[in-house]
């Protein structure tokens, strides 16, 4: 059951990094920044889970190697976010044996999914996100619109071993 679990984790980050990427508009902004006001509330919510993953979870050391399944237009953002990391979309990752490799370098890194979002109002939504580095590790997210996305609660980590 862990198995089929990771499996389908995989599946899902390999298949939205590679579908949102050809789905999504580049932006025209020169700068590399793309304003949260250009988003629209799935964007928006994708990018929060994704900083609280990198600030709060992962840590990772400056230079690390991300992969993150989200829209072409939501990686500048992420990059102009967190200038110290390299930011890749996950289209570029594959996975080797247990780890997650870029496609073009072989450069070890980590992949950062977001699952499936669900808005249960114009102001409130839950989200199932994680990370994949060996293993896969998933959390729930409750947020709450204010302005702007608010993660207002994080449930505890569910591992997805490789074995």
């Amino acid at each position: 059951m862990i198995m089929l679990r990771h499996l389908s984790f995989l599946f899902i980050v390999l298949f939205c990094g590679v579908v949102c990427e050809k789905q999504a508009v580049a932006s025209n902004d020169t700068n590399g920044a793309v304003p949260a006001m250009q988003f629209n509330d799935t964007n928006q919510i994708r990018v929060a889970v994704y900083a609280y993953l990198i600030k709060q979870v992962i840590k990772p050391p400056v230079d690390s190697l991300l992969f993150i399944a989200a829209d072409y237009d939501e990686l500048p953002s992420l990059k102009a976010k967190f200038p110290g990391l390299v930011i890749k979309p996950a289209g570029d990752a594959k996975i080797v044996g247990n780890e997650v490799r870029d496609k073009a370098t072989g450069t070890k890194g980590t992949i950062l999914a977001v699952q499936w979002i669900n808005t249960t109002n114009a102001n409130q939504a839950n989200v199932h996100a994680g990370y994949f580095s060996g293993a896969g590790v998933t959390y729930d997210f409750q947020l709450h619109k204010n302005g702007g996305w608010q993660i207002d609660k994080v449930s505890k980590p569910t591992v997805h071993d490789v074995f």
